[in-house]
């Protein structure tokens, strides 16, 4: 295969089919030659009925590798068709937990996933004592400790759980069938270490398994996965430390760092940036020292890294102001993104506002927003879902799952076609967000009697005597949930969106808003997660990255954003 040009991935594609180690940095090509080196590993498996594997952590990484792979696969007549591409969390539900975790979990259904916002959740028996208040099981994180050991943590405080209380819990949640996110990954361990033949099972159909972005493998994740290379998976891991930006979910990049090639293993680097231009790299190698090499030529139009000054009392005119930058120097609005650190933020650079309420209220104004502005109508179907679980009572404790997955009968279709009718109906189900706070809640609750009545009829869930109390306007302010004037004024066509969500993408042109506690941590690099934030933002910049600072800062960080090559935008 001598299509790729750099050597470094020259040297990766033509590796014989051992364990991998690939450290690559930031543009450069991960990819293209993760996607050509799985084509490379199909190929020489030859007759092999085992499956190669490309695992990552986002469903648009995995779009990406299998629309690529489809197209340099073809480039091979008759190479088999046995290759598997999809997210770690899909590929660990789908082959463990779902078919083979209720035995360990002593439930009498499949098991189901819970958000936290299901009302059965709220049973004592379902939270963990810390020894002073109860922490909600979707609070309680995990992670190993050793082979076969694993300590319980508060994910709010950091705090580790008293673990007697915590095991207790977690099989209550066990029993009726649920898991969260993080108990999730911990059944699937569980599942491995007590079902040692279903490991050799699953080490044989999937020989092969090459995982991209391995920084965001966390210790549970990385304990499932070494149990599968000891039953005989060949693992490949590619990734970047300094971008390990998942660390409330146990992923700081340790096992990256600690990955230990087994003999005939081979550790490689992707060291050339193939994305942005050299300012950029320079910025980045200052803030967390990689070795990272430019190899792509500048373009004609204004190119770089600068800082800009925001009154952060005006922050929302950075939008426009952005806007007729790009304007001015040549770039399409498509071209370019708003990043934020946290979805509050970048919601109120898009118009939005924070209060939306409490309790039930606030659930159906987040579907409002989600249906609205977002055009996120799955979000927008469970949170009227969780909101109206407030209201009515609901004594099966799977029900929520029942609805949200599809599943026919036991009312759960009737149920969901209600929901989805209250949420579609601006005129007499959830109102339009562009209406004033008070209006908006006021109509809100002037519909609810009815729809609730219907449920009551058509499904069988009694409404709570104190429903009212749940859809209290407390915390809804007079301004709209989201103002419409400001979505269509200058540069609302410009995408706004966190750095969590961009991961893996190459963008033209970046506007990084920081405040000072941010600034401050990407100016400290890449030693904690909040500095790996701030890489990883301006690290998807290729021409064109402007770091938005408050105006208040004071010259000791004006120097240092000097010092690390960023310049001053002036107009």
């Amino acid at each position: 295969m001598t299509y790729l040009a750099t050597p470094e991935q020259q040297a990766i594609l033509d590796a014989e089919l051992v364990s991998l180690k690939v450290i690559a940095c930031a543009g450069s090509g991960k990819t293209a030659t993760a996607v050509r080196r799985l084509v490379e590993v199909r190929r020489r498996m030859g007759a092999s009925r085992g499956y190669a594997v490309l695992l990552s952590y986002s469903n648009v990484a995995v779009e990406t590798f299998r629309t690529q792979y489809t197209a340099v696969a073809a480039k091979y007549p008759g190479l088999s068709t046995r290759v598997h591409i999809c997210t770690m969390d899909s590929f660990i539900t789908n082959n463990i937990l779902l078919p083979h975790a209720a035995q360990v979990m002593d439930c009498a259904c499949r098991p189901f996933l819970v958000h936290g916002r299901e009302r059965f959740l709220e049973n004592p028996a379902y939270s963990v004592f810390d020894g002073k208040r109860p922490v909600a099981i979707t609070s309680v994180d995990l992670r190993t400790t050793g082979p076969g050991l694993w300590e319980f943590i508060n994910s709010d405080s950091k705090q580790v759980l008293p673990k007697p209380n915590a095991v207790k819990a977690v099989k209550a949640l066990a029993k009726v069938g649920a898991y969260t996110h993080a108990l999730g990954r911990f059944w699937v361990m569980v599942t491995l270490r007590k079902q040692a033949r279903l490991c050799d099972i699953l080490a044989t159909r999937y020989p092969h398994i090459l995982i991209d972005e391995a920084q965001d493998i966390g210790s549970l994740h990385g304990a499932s996965l070494e149990l599968l290379q000891k039953s005989g998976s060949v693992l490949a891991v590619v990734g970047d430390s300094n971008q390990a930006i998942y660390e409330f979910a146990d992923a700081d990049g340790s096992f990256l760092k600690g990955f230990a090639l087994p003999a005939g293993g081979r550790q490689l680097p992707l060291t050339e940036n193939r994305r942005s231009v050299s300012q950029i790299i320079a910025v980045a190698n200052r803030i967390a020292a990689p070795v990272c090499k430019p190899i792509r030529e500048a373009p004609a139009r204004t190119h770089g890294s600068f800082y800009l000054k925001y009154e952060a009392t005006k922050i929302q005119n950075l939008v426009s102001v952005f806007s007729q930058i790009l304007r001015a120097h040549e770039y399409k609005t498509s071209e370019a993104t708003i990043l934020a650190r946290g979805a509050s933020l970048a919601y109120q650079l898009k118009g939005g506002k924070d209060a939306f309420g409490q309790g039930a209220t606030r659930l159906f104004a987040e579907a409002a927003v989600s249906r609205d502005v977002r055009g996120d109508i799955a979000t927008a179907f469970e949170r009227t879902l969780d909101a109206t679980f407030r209201l009515v009572e609901v004594g099966d404790a799977i029900l929520r799952a029942k609805v949200v997955s599809g599943e026919r009968g036991d009312g759960a279709q009737n149920l969901r076609r209600l929901i989805w009718g209250f949420l579609r109906n601006r005129v007499a189900g959830v109102p339009a967000s562009t209406l004033s706070g008070d209006q908006w809640h006021a109509q809100l609750k002037a519909r609810l009697p009815a729809f609730l009545a219907t449920l009551s009829t058509e499904c069988g869930l009694a409404t709570r005597k104190s429903w009212a109390m749940n859809v209290t306007a407390k915390e809804i302010s007079a301004a709209p949930l989201f103002e419409e004037d400001l979505a269509v004024g200058e540069g609302q066509d410009i995408r706004v969106s966190t750095v969590h969500k961009v991961k893996g993408e190459s963008i033209p042109a970046v506007l990084y808003v920081t405040n000072s506690k941010s600034l401050n941590s990407l100016l400290g690099g890449t030693g904690d997660e909040e500095g790996r934030i701030g890489y990883v933002a301006i690290t998807r910049a290729a021409d064109l990255l402007i770091l938005a600072v408050p105006k208040t800062i004071d010259k000791a960080k004006v120097t240092a954003l000097e010092q690390r090559g960023f310049i001053e935008w002036k107009a």
